[in-house]
């Protein structure tokens, strides 16, 4: 009944993507027709004029949960995840064994809706898994040497020097951060494999400069002779 949003979207893309996003269809279309901003919320087929929404608000306001017409910096969406892409990936799980939870659309396509159910917000921004220690994310993904390394098992908790390490969780060791510890699956600090900073070294100093980690590596990067 919403009205769908006409925009042209940019796409995720990066270097070693093996999936093939386009424009978004199916339930991220959906989706986007709130939460690109493009579009008025109440604005529905069945009426005339728009639903009012809540102390006059008209479209999504700024802030995390729009996401524009950019997508480069989000997760990707509308692809086929068949066990062809698993494979030719290496690191992601086969889809047959994707739970109940964690699902594919109809046509086997990955969409918002695999991670986020509008009507249950139990695990909080209405994810259909918790996502405290990567659990979300390696129901899909299966990266090489993360199963007993450390950052997917250390409790180093933040010492409250310089910046918050794990600014969009609630969790507050590195075990429970897990893959959030490096990556951010929307409005990402740099495109490509959706790393938290821009700056790529600066997603480790986010802990390894005498914060979270016990070994201080920025530090030796301030030296007078060092290596680039």
């Amino acid at each position: 009944n919403h009205e769908l949003s006409t925009a042209t979207y940019t796409p995720y893309t990066s270097s070693t993507m093996k999936a093939t996003t386009g424009q978004p269809t199916g339930a991220s279309k959906l989706c986007l027709s709130c939460h690109d901003g493009t579009v008025a919320l109440g604005l529905i087929h069945s009426q005339t004029t728009p639903i009012e929404m809540r102390n006059g608000v008209t479209f999504l306001p700024t802030g995390p949960s729009r996401l524009g017409t950019d997508l480069s910096d989000d997760h990707p969406v509308s692809f086929k995840y068949d066990a062809a892409l698993a494979a030719l990936n290496g690191q992601l799980q086969d889809p047959a064994t994707l739970n109940q939870e964690v699902r594919l659309d109809h046509d086997g396509m990955v969409q918002c809706t695999a991670c986020h159910d509008a009507h249950n917000d139990k695990y909080r921004k209405f994810l259909v898994k918790d996502d405290r220690a990567g659990q979300l994310c390696v129901a899909c993904h299966s990266p090489n040497g993360w199963s007993g390394s450390i950052h997917a098992t250390s409790t180093k908790t933040w010492n409250g020097t310089g910046p918050n390490p794990w600014p969009h969780t609630t969790y507050n060791n590195v075990a429970d951060n897990a893959c959030e510890s490096c990556h951010a699956p929307h409005t990402a600090g740099t495109g490509p494999r959706l790393l938290n900073d821009a700056v790529e070294e600066q997603n480790c100093y986010s802990c390894h400069s005498g914060t979270v980690a016990a070994k201080n590596i920025a530090a030796e990067f301030g030296k007078v002779s060092v290596h680039p």
